[in-house]
């Protein structure tokens, strides 16, 4: 089967461009409409018990893939369009679904119970905010608390704070069902290093930082990008050896074996070095979210 291309390196270099601006017409021109007709064709094959979410899950799907755009740094071939696609809508699909797992991810809730509920916060009525997020903030005080070893009082400011928002961005649908429990405490957890960070640099600083708050952003694509965020500040922290070091292998992706050229060492030395930045850095950030990076 011949393979066409469906972007040209230019298209993907403007399309690229654009959505680092926040710009999207270019993206929705050129990648939108295949997709959009394609997706209810998978989801009735697929899902049929979830089709009358068609709308909602396209959206997912056009979201992932504009967001994996942003990292290519080749065009790729329509079949390769396709694959990652029908593989964001499993994605998207296996979120929705009622199991048990996902409902335990979503404070109990089904995906139908949480539209519910957020339509009933536009109205007013604040059960979602004192019934689900309230009933978890204890539960996320302590993890907040325990993972950075701050202050009961400054665990519970963060909290509020991150939820103040989490209230908003709710009633402008900026937040979707996914795991609203993890989506919840990462917010919390990125208040508190935002808050530390604060403390150090300017705010001409902090606006280089920072991107702003995507409107489109998916929630679980958001955590991704906050938890992204909070590890890169934590690792600021270190000596220069160790932030350089660290930031080189995880962020740059970096061989060991290139690092250590440049810094004119043998790879065991950096090797050995590199762990005990591993080290400094899991105080910073505790042990949880230390696992959740190295192997992320």
């Amino acid at each position: 089967m011949k393979i066409k291309i469906l972007i040209s390196g230019e298209d993907l270099n403007i399309i690229q461009t654009d959505l680092l601006k926040r710009q999207y017409e270019s993206f929705d021109r050129v990648i939108t409409g295949p997709i959009k007709e394609q997706v209810p064709i998978w989801l009735n094959k697929l899902y049929p018990a979830l089709k009358d979410d068609i709308e909602d899950l396209s959206i997912g799907v056009l979201r992932r893939v504009r967001n994996n755009i942003k990292k290519m740094e080749a065009p790729f071939k329509e079949y390769d369009l396709f694959v990652k696609a029908i593989n964001f809508l499993k994605i998207e699909c296996e979120a929705s679904l009622p199991t048990e797992d996902n409902i335990q991810k979503n404070f109990g809730l089904t995906k139908n119970e949480f539209k519910v509920a957020v339509e009933k916060l536009k109205s007013g009525n604040e059960d979602l905010i004192e019934k689900v997020y309230l009933a978890h903030l204890e539960k996320c005080v302590a993890i907040i608390s325990s993972q950075t070893s701050c202050s009961k009082q400054i665990a519970y400011d963060c909290t509020i704070d991150a939820l103040l928002e989490i209230r908003t961005d709710l009633t402008r649908d900026k937040i979707r069902y996914g795991n609203l429990q993890s989506y919840f405490t990462t917010r919390a957890i990125n208040k508190f290093y935002k808050r530390e960070q604060k403390k150090k640099i300017t705010l001409t600083e902090l606006s280089e930082t920072y991107e702003f708050y995507d409107e489109l952003e998916d929630s679980d694509e958001l955590v991704e990008r906050e938890f992204k965020e909070m590890v890169r500040e934590a690792v600021k922290k270190l000596c220069d050896d160790c932030s350089s070091l660290l930031r080189q292998f995880y962020f740059e992706e970096k061989k060991m074996v290139e690092i250590a050229k440049q810094m004119n060492k043998s790879h065991p030395a950096v090797r050995k070095q590199a762990s005990r930045c591993r080290e400094k850095l899991k105080k910073y950030i505790g042990e949880k979210f230390y696992k959740q990076f190295i192997n992320h």
